[in-house]
């Protein structure tokens, strides 16, 4: 049997805005109204330039190890749960 080569994205099911993962990790914690103000990364004015979708396909390891991975949702549930300590 072949052994598996190359990358292998090790990540959740589908993709989501950073801004949005901050405010449902929050809400998942305890600070489910609290102020923020939704800015593009272009407002920041960082010197390094970032990719603006940071998205991961994971298929080649879903395929290469007959395995699915956890939705966004639950990975957000598991690193709560995890983390007793933030709450």
């Amino acid at each position: 049997k072949k052994k598996p080569r190359g990358i292998f994205n090790i990540a959740s099911d589908g993709s989501i805005l950073k801004a949005e993962f901050a405010i449902k990790l929050a809400s998942h914690i305890g600070f489910s109204s609290f102020n923020y103000k939704l800015i593009s990364s272009n407002e920041i004015g960082s010197l390094a330039k970032r990719s603006k979708d940071m998205t991961l396909d994971n298929n080649k390891a879903k395929s290469q190890f007959k395995t699915t991975f956890p939705t966004l949702d639950d990975t957000i549930r598991l690193v709560v749960k995890d983390y007793p300590n933030m709450n």
